[in-house]
This record gives structure tokens, sequence and C-alpha cells, in this order.
């Protein structure tokens, strides 16, 4: 799906009020999200040389507060590091990065938060130069447990551990994409959302 540039986001789990208060709310998931930068103002099929990109989500956090867990940089032109011409055709539409970093923007979290500083920095890439994305795409994942939350980009080459203390008890946690390629282009997004079950087992179970 083609998701948008904030402050608009594509929405894929709603915040919902609990009338049932015996059930914890829903805080415990696991995303896992891919986004794929597509052609902009160069027309050649990748995001254009020197474009600015920001890839995310947000998840909302009840009473209009929500934290921002997303990846920017810039793209890069010039040739990939690859090393056979049938490869370089192949991957003549892959968008190669020449900066990458993954944050965790906590200022709108509200409650018991931190929010006078946001958490992250650089993304290191496995090559020297610019880098040609496997298969085009940017990967998030994130690992949310109630207030603890573990955020890996590229499979783990970027990461950054935080926590989050809302104010709101009664709001299941929502959740939503975004992204922007920069001028001309869009963003591409697959991903998958799971809820997390607790570790540990209740009393007396077998």
């Amino acid at each position: 799906m083609v998701v948008p540039a904030l402050p608009s986001t594509f929405v894929l789990l709603n915040e919902t009020t609990i009338q049932n208060t015996t059930n914890t709310t829903a805080r415990q998931m696991e995303a896992q999200l891919w986004f794929n930068l597509t052609a902009g103002t160069g027309g050649s099929g990748n995001a254009s040389a020197g474009q600015p990109f920001k890839v995310g989500a947000r998840v909302f956090t009840g009473n209009n507060t929500y934290v921002d867990v997303f990846i920017n940089g810039t793209t890069a032109s010039g040739a990939d590091n690859t090393t056979t011409n049938a490869n370089n055709a192949s991957n003549a539409a892959a968008a190669r990065i020449a900066t990458m970093f993954l944050w965790v923007d906590r200022s709108n979290a509200g409650g018991y938060t931190n929010t006078t500083f946001v958490e992250g920095g650089p993304v290191p890439t496995p090559v020297t130069g610019s880098w040609l994305l496997s298969d085009t795409k940017l990967q998030l994942s994130m690992f949310i447990d109630h207030s603890m939350w573990e955020v890996y980009a590229q499979g783990g080459l970027g990461r950054v551990t935080s926590r989050v203390y809302p104010s709101d008890d009664t709001v299941d946690w929502g959740l939503g994409v975004f992204g922007d390629a920069g001028s001309g282009g869009q963003v591409l997004m697959d991903g998958a959302v799971w809820n997390m079950e607790n570790a540990w087992l209740p009393p007396n179970c077998d």
C-alpha cells in the first residue's frame, strides 16, 4: 500500500477505550514493517539522489499523545555496491542510501515519560559509500511490552531501547504508518502486527 507523509498516517490499529476494566489494555505488540522508496523527481524508478526520506510508525498512546519510531536519511547517486553488470541491471530500480538514522521520538508521549529528547542515532551500513538496499526495502521492527520498547532497523544494524509511561490507563494503543520519499516520490509499505502475550504463566497453570 502507498502510505502518506506526516502529519497523516495510515492506521493499522485503532485506539480503543476499554469497557471491561477487568481486562488489561492491549499494550503488547510486535510490528514488522517494510518500506519501499519509489520514483522521485529523477524518474529512474528509484528515489532521486540527494532526496531526504523518512519512514516509520506512530504509536498512539491515548489523550492525543503518541510516539514516533522512524528511519530517515538521504538517498545517493552513482554506482551501487554490486560487482557485475547483470546485478547492476537487475538492481537498477533499487534505492541507494547515503545516510540512515533510527529514532524514537517521545516528545509527544505525555504522561510520566521524559519528553525532552529524541533517542537514536546513525545506522551503520555494511559497505563503504552508498548502500544498495536488498529488495529496495527499509525494514523497521518494533517490540512493545507496555513501558519497555525495543526497535531495530535493517535486521538489527540500528537499535534503540526506550521507556514510555503515558498517563491514560484506559486506552489500547494504536498504530499508524507514514513515509516520505522526497520530492515526487512515494513510499510503499508491507507489514504485519501481532499482539504479544505475557511471558509469565498465571498461578496454578499447568
